[in-house]
């Protein structure tokens, strides 16, 4: 699918972030984005590149972020082998 016409591509990302800072400037309250992941059924380089995207626009805007470790599809530790998921890691943690 070309990046124009995917939904999850970064276009859609920036015109969401637009979304929340037209609100944010229309009412005059901060805008907190919480429930942030990269569920693991993509390979690892997409989901950092993703995380990475969501992670700079939510900064460039002033919204805050928080990724959300449901444990399962979305972590960023691995409990059952107490090791941390280097891919998300980066991610949320390098520029």
């Amino acid at each position: 699918m070309d990046a124009k016409d995917n939904p999850r591509s970064p276009k859609t990302i920036w015109e969401e972030f637009g979304r929340a800072t037209t609100f944010v400037e229309k009412n005059g309250v901060p805008v907190y984005m919480g429930e942030l992941g990269a569920i693991n059924f993509a390979d690892a380089r997409n989901r950092t590149i993703f995380l990475k995207i969501v992670l700079k626009e939510a900064e460039r805007r002033g919204i805050g972020p928080a990724h959300r470790d449901d444990g399962g599809h979305s972590r960023v530790m691995d409990l059952m082998n107490n090791v941390w998921v280097k891919p998300v890691v980066d991610a949320l943690l390098k520029d």
